[in-house]
């Protein structure tokens, strides 16, 4: 009889240690590839908010708040700004260039955001959004597509698109804004935030916002005209001085995007860290576990070494049997795993997407198939215990007490 068959007949006659061992360390594994997919995706995703722009302005909140909030396209959630204050920058000779952002709401699972012509001729050294198809919008009722949500919901120029937009209120409310845009063009940027949207016309998207005051739903500025963030860029050497002139009269909130981005890394990084060392904890535990379970299992059968081993079986063979029993049930959790994470990932993978201003979350990905081999390495390790004594016991005294 062979290592693999001794195995397989003492997990099959001790089948609830098995199946508990199995799902013990299969929540293990999806639990670390879990917190391992969330950390690096949130870390992919500052990677992706540089920008172009040194200021951005909004209503008041915390500098990574209003960071996020502008360049992930995410309402405010303290209110509006005026676009008088756009107005006023206009006249400043120290600016090299704003970007006025209305964000509207969101619809069919993406942001629909409001901006001027400004957004589509941008200064030299500006990466300004690239038309891959169609042209740039000439009127109220047209709009620009990005290109993610182009290629995900089927939408190509010429097409007209009813948008329906539900109020962010904390009240709940059965009251929906629509309008049907017709399809000018699809854009492609840098930043994919810009790639997951509707891009109107601000004019068009001041008519949400007129829309929502008469019904109570927003809380109206000086004029009929707001917007959510401006995006600023100057010259280095004014910055501080544009800085002071924006508080000048003004209740709004200032942050120097390079400054909070590199912030919003460095905790990222220390979440990274902590990801790793609770992976690492999770594993030490789940190896823990089958080594005690391997380790009593040696105990309980010490005797019968002793026969397997007058009856012929080698060192070698019977050590093949203590692996395997220990490697098995983690292959088994392995592949549970796996499973289970593919069924997760297949229902609510859209919804991950949907998370992450990158996009396109990939699965399997590298750290996955890692973490697989780290528990399969797992059970090994979880062996070395058991095996050193059996390699350390001889037969004469595993007989004693038969």
């Amino acid at each position: 009889m062979t290592g693999f068959q001794l195995a397989w007949i003492t997990l099959s006659r001790r089948r609830f240690q098995t199946v508990f061992a199995v799902i013990g360390v299969a929540a293990a594994c999806i639990a670390s590839d879990l917190l391992v997919t969330f950390v690096r995706t949130q870390t992919s995703d500052l990677q992706q908010l540089e920008s172009d722009y040194d200021l951005i302005v909004g209503p008041k909140s915390s500098g990574p708040e209003l960071l996020l909030g502008g360049l992930k396209l995410e309402e405010p959630r303290s209110g509006l700004i005026p676009f008088a204050l756009v107005r006023y920058l206009d006249r400043r000779t120290e600016l090299n260039h704003r970007l006025p952002i209305y964000i509207v709401g969101e619809t069919k699972g993406d942001p629909v955001i409001g901006v001027d012509s400004f957004y589509w001729s941008r200064p030299e050294g500006f990466e300004s959004p690239k038309i891959t198809a169609g042209r740039v919008w000439e009127s109220t009722d047209e709009m620009v597509v990005g290109l993610h949500t182009a290629d995900r919901l089927g939408i190509k120029p010429g097409d007209f698109v009813e948008l329906e937009i539900k109020p962010a209120v904390s009240e709940p409310t059965d009251l929906s804004w629509q309008s049907t845009f017709k399809v000018t063009g699809i854009a492609d940027h840098r930043n994919p935030a810009f790639d997951r949207c509707f891009i109107l016309p601000i004019e068009g998207a001041w008519s949400y916002y007129r829309w929502a005051v008469q019904n109570g739903l927003v809380e109206k500025v000086k004029d009929d005209e707001a917007v959510s963030y401006i995006l600023v860029a100057a010259n280095p050497e004014q910055l501080e001085f544009v800085e002071t002139k924006i508080h000048e009269g003004s209740t709004v909130q200032v942050a120097r995007i390079h400054e909070e981005i590199e912030f919003l890394k460095t905790l990222a990084r220390g979440a990274n860290q902590i990801a790793q060392f609770l992976c690492l904890l999770v594993f030490l535990l789940a190896a823990l576990s089958v080594a005690v379970l391997v380790n009593s299992r040696f105990d309980s059968i010490k005797s019968e070494l002793g026969v397997l081993r007058a009856l012929g079986y080698t060192r070698g063979e019977i050590a093949a049997w203590f692996l395997l029993e220990s490697l098995v049930p983690v292959v088994l959790a392995v592949v549970l795993a796996a499973a289970v994470e593919f069924v997760l990932f297949t229902l609510f993978g859209g919804s991950l997407d949907q998370i992450s201003i990158a996009g396109g979350l990939q699965w399997p990905a590298v750290w996955n198939f890692a973490m697989w081999v780290l528990f399969l390495a797992m059970s090994v390790i979880a062996s070395a215990i058991p095996l050193y004594r059996l390699y350390r016991t001889d037969a004469r005294t595993a007989m004693e007490g038969v």
